[in-house]
């Protein structure tokens, strides 16, 4: 192959879709491919700027992430009002569709025309930097007048750092012209900012204002039954200012007991911590565990969980079936023996289909867990067969 034929092949991949596929790309300045599409489940981080070039088209599907730890400038496409026809205002902007999660860790900075779309409820974008700013230019010839600037829809998903600023374009186009502006990422606003969005900055952007603004990042709060006893586990992937943590119990889920007051928090954590407490003074019947992390200001947080708890331990009997409502994944918790064989179904209770359920990995320390992501938001009837003789039915909420 001649040195001809090797650059029209390099140029013709270099036009042709890319496939992302969980990958990080290592350039201070990443030129973006001319149609970059990140699928569902797909993640693409950038350790670096990401400069988008009109006509570039860039797509994140449902599901999808493009991380961007540096600054990302868009260049778009300067269009004219000129009578000539083989002036630039036929030429396409960049065009960016949003179906996904897009986190930008430092500045944006957007010329001339350009096009954003969020698709669908759970489009988000989030920037961190210290700011985001739109330029534009218009053009006048007779009666044609042409304004090149960024367009679209922007959505209702749109977050940013506390102390961003954005100039007036920017401000008019994010924040819908003031009617729907762009939430801050602070511990007062955290209900408002989903949680894989909050995952994300926590994970990636550990040492931003951002990702300390943010609460503790609790994995799992959950009770296991070994025996007399009660063996409470906890994990936190991230801590910000934690002092301790307490423990309650109560057996209607109403009237609470402080069975231990001062559980030594991490501090400041950017890594996972694993927390236990064993409690064996215990009744029959379901037990309600609260768990609150405090602040060195005082400021606290809690969770609950429920376990049921016989003391007798000849009987397969489900534990606990969390969490309620359930987004993306169920855990259910088994007393059960080695010889047991499980099944699960779900019914949706509206339309009545029935569902196998899948262990997303064979059951550990009576614990089996189910991706649920795929159903759709409504109540169902969670069916548990052990060799094929059904042991429990149990109402689910999935909620999306």
């Amino acid at each position: 192959m001649n040195k001809s034929s090797i650059l029209n092949l390099l140029l013709l991949l270099l036009s042709t879709t890319i496939y992302a596929n969980d990958r990080v790309i290592n350039e201070a300045n990443y030129q973006c491919p001319s149609n970059f599409i990140i699928h569902n489940g797909e993640s693409v981080i950038i350790n670096g700027n990401l400069i988008i070039n009109a006509p570039d088209k860039v797509e994140i599907q449902d599901g999808g992430e493009l991380i961007v730890k540096g600054n990302v400038v868009i260049w778009g496409v300067r269009n004219s009002s000129s009578g000539n026809p083989h002036n630039s205002y036929q030429k396409p902007p960049v065009s960016i569709v949003n179906s996904g999660n897009v986190v930008i860790g430092g500045n944006v900075d957007i010329h001339d025309d350009t096009r954003y779309e969020a698709r669908g409820t759970k489009a988000a974008l989030a920037v961190l930097g210290e700011y985001v700013n739109a330029y534009g230019s218009s053009s006048s010839h007779g009666w044609r007048h042409i304004s090149n600037q960024i367009n679209g829809t922007p959505g209702t998903h749109n977050y940013i750092g506390d102390r961003l600023k954005m100039n007036a374009m920017a401000g008019d186009f994010f924040g819908n012209k003031g009617h729907n502006p762009p939430v801050r990422i602070t511990n007062q606003n955290k209900d408002q900012i989903p949680a894989a969005l909050q995952q994300i900055i926590k994970d990636q952007f550990p040492n931003s204002q951002a990702s300390k603004n943010l609460p503790i990042e609790l994995i799992t709060f959950e009770g296991f039954v070994n025996d007399t006893e009660i063996e409470l586990q906890w994990s936190t992937a991230t801590e910000e200012n934690n002092s301790h943590f307490t423990i309650e119990k109560s057996y209607d889920g109403r009237n609470f007991k402080t069975i231990s007051d001062n559980i030594k928090g991490a501090g400041n954590s950017a890594t996972l911590n694993d927390y236990s407490f064993v409690d064996d003074d215990l009744q029959n019947g379901r037990i309600y565990y609260r768990l609150t992390q405090t602040d060195f200001d005082g400021k606290n947080e809690s969770w609950v969980t429920v376990v049921n708890f016989h003391n007798d331990s000849d009987k397969v009997e489900v534990i606990s079936i969390y969490p309620d409502p359930a987004d993306y994944q169920l855990s259910v918790i088994i007393h059960h023996f080695d010889n047991d064989v499980f099944t699960f179904k779900i019914i949706h209770v509206e339309s009545g289909s029935v569902y196998e359920l899948i262990p997303l990995y064979p059951m550990q320390n009576e614990k089996v867990m189910f991706n649920v992501s795929n159903y759709t938001s409504g109540a169902y009837v969670l069916e548990i067969f052990n060799h094929g003789q059904a042991i429990n039915k149990s109402e689910i909420i999935i909620q999306h």
